[in-house]
């Protein structure tokens, strides 16, 4: 069904760039926070169901050309000062919300999200297809992202627009990483499981390097999603 509708039957690069700034917590029709679900949740299940329903085959794979999934991330997840929290993902217990607080977060899983997709998927494990994953922060760009900010944040941002104009990226400079990334030569790419800030390797922080939490955040993705990947999770929950 999902090859009928989309009208293509393999996949060469795949680019996760949905992304949301929500100025008060909502909850979707799915029962999650909106900020997670649209700017991790959609991008895990995605790239989820495009790996169970066999787009990046074999048959894409030649001359080492993997297939390429980039997933668009900001440095603003270092705003996630003691890393996820699991214990209350979706601000509905003890943790308040607040617009760059989850953001950060979801920005953060957003980097945990590509390095295990890399580790999982990397041309040394024993898993199926294989693919070069990374994740890519574009830089400061000047986008419609804030239209859900508090009016108050927004004429903030105006003037802060304004003063940093020329430091700003247009939108066609800031997918320049992305396309980057997409596109590069096989003998000039970074290595997978890549951040890269302005086409170049940036080294992330202790809590977006953590094997832990990436692993923990991608089975509680799958219970979120209401979706399991067989054996290449077993294995690598496993710690094999």
């Amino acid at each position: 069904i999902l090859k009928k509708t989309l009208g293509f039957t393999t996949l060469d690069v795949l680019i996760n760039n949905a992304g949301v700034m929500m100025g008060v917590h909502q909850t979707t029709q799915d029962g999650h926070e909106l900020t997670m679900q649209a700017n991790h949740l959609g991008h895990f299940l995605l790239t989820m169901l495009l790996l169970e329903n066999h787009f990046f085959s074999s048959s894409s794979q030649k001359e080492n050309a993997l297939p390429r999934v980039v997933t668009v991330t900001s440095s603003t997840y270092q705003l996630a000062t003691d890393g996820m929290d699991f214990s209350d993902l979706m601000c509905t217990k003890t943790r308040p919300y607040s617009l760059f607080g989850q953001y950060a977060q979801s920005k953060l899983a957003n980097i945990l999200f590509a390095k295990e997709l890399a580790s999982r998927y990397s041309s040394s494990s024993s898993s199926s297809p294989k693919i070069w994953s990374v994740a890519a922060h574009p830089g400061l760009v000047r986008t419609d992202v804030v239209r859900n900010m508090p009016w108050y944040l927004r004429y903030a941002n105006i003037w802060f627009g304004a003063i940093v104009g020329s430091l700003q990226k247009t939108p066609t400079q800031g997918a320049y990483t992305n396309v980057w990334a997409a596109a590069a030569a096989e003998s000039d790419k970074p290595p997978t499981g890549s951040y890269l800030v302005n086409w170049k390797i940036q080294e992330t922080n202790q809590h977006a390097n953590s094997k832990d939490d990436a692993v923990r955040l991608w089975k509680t993705s799958e219970e979120l999603v209401g979706l399991k990947m067989g054996e290449n999770n077993k294995n690598n929950d496993d710690g094999n």
